[in-house]
């Protein structure tokens, strides 16, 4: 216990550590306010003016405006949403960008409805285009059957994008089966609050990567680890040690900083807002049946078991390495090498590649936030493997295996 609780001083003594730790916090406060800052509203005052607001206040005046239609969203109320988009539409020439429609009738008639009717327009695309439909051809008999439809169109989208891969439309189909419906609803909603938490435990692992990198290959670099390797304490305690000190920290800056982010961003959309169905948030075809609360704190689960990977990784390049920015600069790329290769090198090759390294479960558009809300699979021959299943096996897998490797690395190295 003393010689852990002597490494953790060590760490926490060091002032880059504790400028990493203090910009994490700062960084997390910005990102909390971030998608608060992106909320936009435009009405018209007394006077006839427009007034244009934007955070807290906004955000207000939207949810004020969306609670007609909040909680389960029947057919029938999304065939009186539709009607009321096409009454309020088909009077300009343009629609719904039409300039002379006024703020007042946009904010009233079809801001609250939009959400639904973007949905339907969503699932009944064109099956061999999958181009959206136009709004103002919906028919309210096609309304009524959006549910059925929702089916449906999952069908046409598996056999346009995977028609070679029988058993990836069969998973699914089986899985969205099990999605209960009719979906809900609930005011404050906001894609971007929820696609904040993915960049969220991109910042965490990097803020891993920049604390662990230094804490075997200082000790090469200054050669102090011959000293520590004789006392009685060296070699395979003190490497374990040295892991449990970094777990400890980042365990804490993790929970820290999550913490400031989830309650920054509910209190400011709601709470509300967590019972919504991610089918309304993102895709009616995504096929998991969640709602947006267990959605954030899936994501912050499977990103701590992911940022642990990320760190023994580089604890693992570290106890390889001599120098601390060799090791530091290594863990980065690998930290980054995801995004590049989701956004520059496509291929199922890259896939397996940005889902199975430590950091795969991190970055933008490759993490498991959006692997969660795809519809893609991982082949290996005619079998189909969902991504966020092998994400989520791959990083702990490599947790326990860099682990494992660290410390025998550690204790076989020689100055």
């Amino acid at each position: 216990m003393r010689l852990y609780l002597m490494e953790l001083k060590r760490i926490l003594k060091t002032r880059s550590v504790l400028i990493v730790i203090l910009g994490a916090i700062v960084l997390t406060a910005l990102l909390a306010y971030a998608p608060i800052s992106f909320v936009r509203y435009t009405y018209q005052d007394e006077a006839g003016n427009k007034v244009k607001v934007k955070g807290l206040e906004a955000i207000k005046l939207v949810k004020a405006e969306q609670a007609e239609y909040s909680g389960i969203i029947t057919p029938e109320m999304i065939v009186r949403a539709l009607a009321q988009y096409q009454e309020c539409a088909g009077q300009y020439e343009n629609g719904v960008y039409d300039e002379k429609m006024p703020v007042e009738e946009y904010n009233k008639k079809i801001a609250p409805v939009s959400f639904i009717v973007s949905k339907l327009a969503e699932v009944y695309a064109d099956d061999t285009t999958g181009i959206a439909a136009e709004t103002m051809d919906l028919t309210a008999e096609e309304a009524g059957k959006f549910y059925e439809q929702c089916s449906r169109h999952l069908v046409d989208l598996m056999n346009m994008e995977q028609p070679d891969h029988p058993q990836a439309r069969e998973k699914a189909t089986a899985m969205y089966e099990k999605v209960e419906k009719p979906f809900a609803y609930y005011p404050g909603t906001d894609t971007n609050a929820i696609e904040y938490f993915g960049i969220m435990v991109f910042l965490m692992a990097v803020v891993g990567v920049v604390i662990t990198a230094p804490i075997f290959s200082v000790e090469y670099q200054t050669e102090s680890d011959q000293i520590l390797r004789c006392t009685r304490h060296g070699r395979r305690r003190l490497a374990a040690v040295k892991l449990l000190a970094c777990f400890t920290i980042l365990t804490i800056i993790y929970a820290v900083c999550m913490t400031i982010f989830t309650v920054t961003v509910n209190s400011a959309f709601g709470w509300e807002a967590r019972q919504t169905d991610i089918q309304f948030a993102f895709s009616a075809i995504t096929f998991v049946e969640m709602t947006v609360g267990r959605l954030q704190m899936l994501v912050i689960g499977i990103g701590y078991l992911t940022l642990l990977a990320t760190i023994f990784f580089t604890l693992f390049l570290s106890s390889r390495l001599k120098s601390v920015f060799a090791s530091a600069i290594t863990a980065l790329i690998f930290c980054i090498l995801p995004i590049f290769l989701s956004n520059f090198w496509g291929g199922s090759l890259a896939e397996w590649i940005c889902a199975i390294l430590p950091s795969g479960g991190t970055g933008m558009g490759n993490s498991f936030l959006y692997a969660l809300l795809d519809t893609r699979f991982l082949y290996l021959g005619s079998q189909a493997f969902w991504t966020p299943c092998v994400m989520v096996a791959a990083a702990a897998v490599n947790t326990v295996l860099f682990t494992i490797l660290t410390v025998v690395s550690y204790c076989r190295h020689r100055s």
